[in-house]
């Protein structure tokens, strides 16, 4: 079985749309890449575009056998 570890970023938008301030990270773990896909969809589904940029990779962080 393999564990994968993905991160990724969005920023908050001022009221000109333009990226402000520290990004907010958050880190995605799952066993295959369509877990990883899914919670990706829901996430990008979930953000509210006129407060934030869309979540964008990062890096990947792991790729282990387990």
């Amino acid at each position: 079985m393999v564990e994968i570890v993905m991160t990724f970023c969005r920023f908050k938008k001022d009221k000109n749309f333009n990226p402000i301030g520290y990004p907010q990270y958050i880190q995605i773990r799952s066993h295959s890449a369509k877990g990883i896909n899914a919670e990706v969809q829901m996430l990008r589904d979930g953000n509210d575009v006129v407060k934030f940029t869309p979540w964008s990779f990062v890096r990947l962080d792991s790729v282990e056998v387990v």
